[in-house]
């Protein structure tokens, strides 16, 4: 028999066969698994865009498109104080307010997880852009909310959730009770302005806070 396997020694295939059961490979440190980071809210539908405010129900609530409880909004992370049976403190301001700025204006509506409240009124956050932006900056004081529309950082526009809030039309509606919403940090943000500076109801309804 040769002493030739495949072109080598034999001697040589054994000890290579022995060399590599008895390599160990260096160990290495481990990549940790990287995390996929989760959009920080899945909306319950999209945007709605170039609908008619048509009637103001009070501070916080409002007709789109055609008057009547079928296009009830309510919106999102505020809470203005109530019309009936007797108007609170600073309703008739709120309300009036989004009569005079609002009504008739074009806005487009977005959403958070949940769609419609246990009254079926839709939820929303509410936009102001294009030829309305232009329209409501005549409002005192709005200016100083014109930020960029969430879906491009390029357009300017106004969160009016947020806008209310600032200007002290309405309180905050408890995260306690709404869960944390896509807006938060923007709507908390907003009403701490606005306390501190004592604007609309904090600095004129005693019960306020």
């Amino acid at each position: 028999m040769s002493d030739r396997w495949c072109g080598c020694p034999r001697w040589s295939w054994i000890l290579s066969c022995l060399l590599a059961s008895c390599y160990q490979p260096p160990s290495l440190p481990l990549i940790p698994d990287v995390p996929v980071e989760a959009r920080p809210f899945l909306p319950c539908r999209g945007e709605d865009e170039g609908i008619v405010v048509a009637c103001i129900v009070d501070g916080d609530t409002l007709d789109l498109g055609a008057c009547g409880a079928q296009d009830r909004v309510r919106l999102l992370g505020i809470d203005a104080p109530e019309l009936s049976p007797e108007p609170e403190c600073w309703a008739e301001e709120a309300t009036a307010f989004l009569q005079s700025w609002l009504q008739g204006l074009e806005v487009t509506a977005s959403y958070d997880r949940s769609c419609t409240d246990p009254f079926g009124r839709a939820l929303a956050y509410l936009w102001i852009r294009g030829d309305a932006l232009q329209e409501v900056l005549r409002a005192p004081g709005l200016e100083s909310f014109v930020w960029s529309w969430y879906l491009d950082p390029q357009e300017p526009a106004i969160l009016l959730n947020e806008a209310l809030l600032g200007l002290g039309m309405v309180r905050d509606y408890p995260e306690s009770l709404a869960g944390t919403l896509a807006f938060q940090d923007r709507l908390d943000a907003a009403r701490q302005r606005a306390v501190r500076s004592e604007r609309g109801l904090w600095g004129a309804c005693p019960d306020a806070r």
